[in-house]
Formats: C-alpha cells, sequence, structure tokens
C-alpha cells in the first residue's frame, strides 16, 4: 500500500502588498512513487506553488488552509526543493562541500557522506569527471551549477524531491542525463516522490504518472498528458544577399582567457563578425565557454591576452568602462540587472541615462510595455513577479536604452511558449525596425537549435572553449555539439 507523502487542504495564498491571492483553495494529495509534472503559463503561481510546499513561503505572504508533506514512518528527510535560479542556492566554494553540506547537517557519517556523493554526481553525470570534486563553484557555468544543486538534494535522499526547471540551464545532453537519473530514481526508490515544473513537458511525458496544471489560480489534476507547443523546426527564409553584405559591427580577434590558472584557456583564438542588423545564436554544451564569451564581448571580463581584440562600430573594448552606454546585456540570472521599485521605472531607468534621452517619451515605455505584455504590472515590484516574468522586464529594460548591441544569455529561462516567442519576436522587430546602416546588433545563447534557426541569420558554436562552427543554423548543426 501505497503511503501518502503530499496532503493539501484548502491552501490560498496571497503576497504581502497583493490584493488578489496566486493561489487559491488548492486541494491535491500524491503518495510515495508518483511522479508528478506540474504544468501552466509563466507567472501563473507554479513556483510560488513549490515554495509553498517546500516551506519557503512562510514570511512572503498570507496563507489559508493546510500543506503536509512526509509520513512519519520514515526517518529521511521531508522535503528537498530545488529553486529556479541556481545561485540562489549553491553557497560553498568547492562542489564537495557543496554536496556534503546537508548530509553533514543531518550527522551522516562521514564514510556514507563520501559514498553518497559520489553515487549523487554520478546521477547528474559527473561519474566520469573525477576532478569535479574539487572544482570551485564561482568557475561552473550555470549549467553545471543547477547540475551541482539537483546532486547536492538527491544525496538527501528526501522522501518528497520539488524540482522547479531542472533543465532550464542544461544542453540537451545534460538533460538526457538528469531525466534518466529522474526516471530511475522513480523506479529504484518506490519511497520517493517528485513534483517537477518544467517548460519543456515533452522531456518528461515518458516519465511522468500525473499531471496537475495551475488554472484560474488553483492547481487541477489532467488525466492526460498536456498539449505542448514546440518552435517550427524549418528555417525561417533569410535574404543571404543582405547578410553577407551588412556593415560590420562586432570584431572579435584572437579572443584568448582564462580565470585563474593562465595554463588553462576557456577561450582558445577566437575570432568572428557580427554586422549591423545581424541576429546571431551562439550555442555549446555547458561549461563550454559561452558566458565567459558574452561577459568578454561587453567588458564584464577584461582582456589580459594583449593579441586579443574586440571592438564595436570600431571603438575597443577591453574593459567594462568601454562598453557602458553601447552594449546591453541580460544575464542567465537577470535579477542581476534589476534595480528598480517598480517596473516602469525598472524599462525607464535606459531612457534616463542616455545621451538621447530628450528623444525619449512616457508614450514609448508605454508601448515597450504593451509589447511585452507588462503593461498590466508596469506599478509591480519587478521581484514579485516570476522568473521568466522578471526576465522580461530585464530584457525590455535593455532595448529601452537603445544599444548597439543587445546580448541575452539563454532567454528561454523560466518562460513558456508563448511568452518565449512573444519575446524574441519583440526584440527582432525592434532591430528591424531601424535603417540598416543603424541597427542594432543581436547575439544570443541558448541551447535549442528550433530557437536558432527561427530567430537567428547565423550559428555559432563553441567546444571547449573553441570556435568550431559559423554559419547558417540548421537542424543537422546538433549534430556538430550533440
Amino acid at each position: 500500500m501505497n503511503l501518502q507523502t503530499i496532503a493539501i487542504s484548502n491552501y490560498s495564498f496571497t503576497y504581502h502588498g497583493r490584493n488578489q491571492s496566486t493561489l487559491e483553495n488548492v486541494r491535491l494529495s500524491a503518495y510515495d512513487g508518483d511522479f508528478i509534472l506540474l504544468t501552466g503559463p509563466t507567472g501563473s503561481g507554479k513556483s510560488t506553488f513549490l515554495r509553498s510546499m517546500g516551506g519557503l513561503n512562510i514570511d512572503s505572504g498570507t496563507t489559508t488552509g493546510q500543506i503536509e508533506i512526509g509520513h512519519k514512518t520514515s526517518v529521511a528527510p521531508k522535503v528537498a526543493s530545488l529553486l529556479q535560479n541556481p545561485d540562489d542556492q549553491v553557497f560553498c566554494t568547492t562542489v564537495e562541500d557543496e554536496v556534503a553540506f546537508g548530509l553533514e547537517n543531518l550527522g551522516v557519517p562521514p564514510f556514507q557522506i563520501n559514498q553518497r556523493i559520489d553515487h549523487a554526481l554520478s546521477l547528474v553525470g559527473f561519474s566520469s569527471e573525477i576532478q569535479i570534486r574539487y572544482r570551485d563553484t564561482n568557475t561552473l557555468s550555470g549549467g553545471e551549477k543547477q547540475r551541482i544543486a539537483l546532486a547536492s538534494l538527491l544525496a538527501l535522499q528526501p522522501q518528497v524531491l520539488l524540482l522547479d526547471e531542472p533543465t532550464s540551464y542544461l544542453d540537451p545532453l545534460a538533460s538526457q542525463q538528469v531525466l534518466a537519473s529522474l526516471k530511475e530514481l522513480k523506479f529504484n526508490l518506490s519511497s520517493l516522490t517528485i513534483v517537477l515544473v518544467t517548460h519543456k513537458i515533452e522531456e518528461v511525458e515518458q516519465i511522468a504518472n500525473r499531471f496537475w496544471q495551475v488554472k484560474n489560480r488553483t492547481i487541477v489534476e489532467n488525466e492526460s498528458f498536456p498539449f505542448t507547443h514546440t518552435l517550427s523546426p524549418t528555417n525561417p527564409k533569410k535574404d543571404k544577399t543582405i547578410i553577407k553584405n551588412r556593415q560590420s559591427a562586432v570584431s572579435v580577434f584572437n579572443l584568448n582567457f582564462g580565470y585563474r590558472n593562465p595554463d588553462k584557456e576557456v577561450l582558445s583564438q577566437i575570432s568572428f563578425e557580427i554586422g549591423k542588423g545581424e541576429k546571431v545564436a551562439l550555442m555549446g554544451r555547458n561549461g563550454s565557454g559561452k558566458t565567459t564569451l558574452l561577459h568578454c564581448l561587453c567588458g564584464m571580463l577584461p582582456l589580459t591576452d594583449k593579441k586579443s581584440y574586440i571592438s564595436l562600430n570600431g571603438h575597443s573594448i577591453r574593459r567594462l568602462k568601454d562598453a557602458i552606454g553601447q552594449i546591453g546585456i541580460v544575464f542567465q540570472n537577470s535579477d542581476l540587472i534589476l534595480q528598480a521599485q517598480t517596473i516602469r521605472q525598472e524599462i525607464a531607468f535606459g531612457y534616463e541615462h542616455t545621451k538621447k534621452k530628450s528623444a525619449r517619451s512616457n508614450n514609448t515605455i508605454d508601448q515597450i510595455l504593451t509589447n511585452f505584455d507588462l503593461g498590466h504590472l508596469s506599478e509591480e515590484d519587478p521581484f514579485a513577479l516570476s522568473q521568466g516574468q522578471r526576465q522580461r522586464v530585464a530584457i525590455a529594460a535593455s532595448l529601452s536604452s537603445q544599444p548597439q548591441l543587445l546580448i541575452l544569455d539563454e532567454p528561454t529561462t523560466g518562460q513558456d511558449f508563448n511568452n518565449l516567442k512573444k519575446t524574441l519576436t519583440q526584440v527582432s522587430q525592434f532591430i528591424d525596425g531601424y535603417r540598416a546602416d543603424e541597427a542594432p546588433s543581436f547575439l544570443f545563447s541558448t541551447h535549442s537549435i528550433d530557437l536558432a534557426t527561427q530567430y537567428a541569420d547565423r550559428l555559432l558554436c563553441l567546444k571547449e572553449g573553441h570556435l568550431i562552427f559559423d554559419g547558417v543554423p540548421s537542424q543537422s548543426t546538433k549534430k556538430i555539439l550533440f
């Protein structure tokens, strides 16, 4: 007989400062062995629900009803939560310490801790990387951090595992590895209950046995797998003559970069150009150097190799001050650039700090708010929104300052299909609205070849810090990387 691990009775939650509840009268139950897929549009309350089940919303708002997690017959930890942003929960200086931290606090014997670390790291695809234990967590890519955060939870062997977008930062191979491990856990650990939130719902179609969906501020159970949208795999028609004859905007020559170890280069002899108005996708496996390259382009990582050269419209960029006012970037963790009290103020900030301030107006700000479906949220605190909504705010704010180069690092994180399509369409239309000789350039990193083929004129692929492909994106490019 399966034991009940989740019991939710008439649960409602309202954030402080809001008149309307985010969740209302939720009534659900789950049992050991259940693998539950939780779906819903961006901003519907999925993360709020997971945080409530994990006990993380106690001080964030008012609640009614009851949530009970775990059963008394087990000595295992009741619940472990993977947050949407790995930076919010990875805090130890080394990978080994990060995975061991929870185990040490539970009083697990040292010899068992060592075994559990090895097992947990193997479950997230690090079984063959012996040195991963000793890596500084600050040197990990977003995808690598996400896998380490998940490993630290798997090591705890909880009764209930709550996963908020566990593959959002991962490349396809790493995603397959993590999902295969979760499938293995489902069949081999019958006492475990998993609740997983994702917008890539086709990935878990063969794993989940139950389907919850957020509808009208409550959560209902579906009898079958929910319908999913997919991006068109066909290449949009591009005028190759126009692309080829564009004026050069971004020039990168012989870019070499290493972090603390000068003998180990993260980027090696990278050279390419981007034309004015050109939309370029950047792909590569987790840890291949994508984010490092983007940070070099905007001057956040100062160039140390005198032979390396980066320029934007003829102006050299070697450090951050060279890029201020010229380049807009939205990080993987978009929260790092949000600083205003309201969304309207966030988007207006770019206008107020550009040399073209006199040419801007409230009408333009209102148009940006409307285009990114943020008008009804304009007076909200950005940090009161979901991660996907915050990312849209950050992108809109970056566009408001009209940069010469817009950089987006993994713009798909936390976005459902409709909002993702709307966001990238708005960015494309913004760029296409300029004259060819004045248009800003657009560079975005992604793990989705469908996204690259639909929204990019060109594709750059990195592998172990080397540029291995520079050409027109197509479905066959996946074979190069994955």
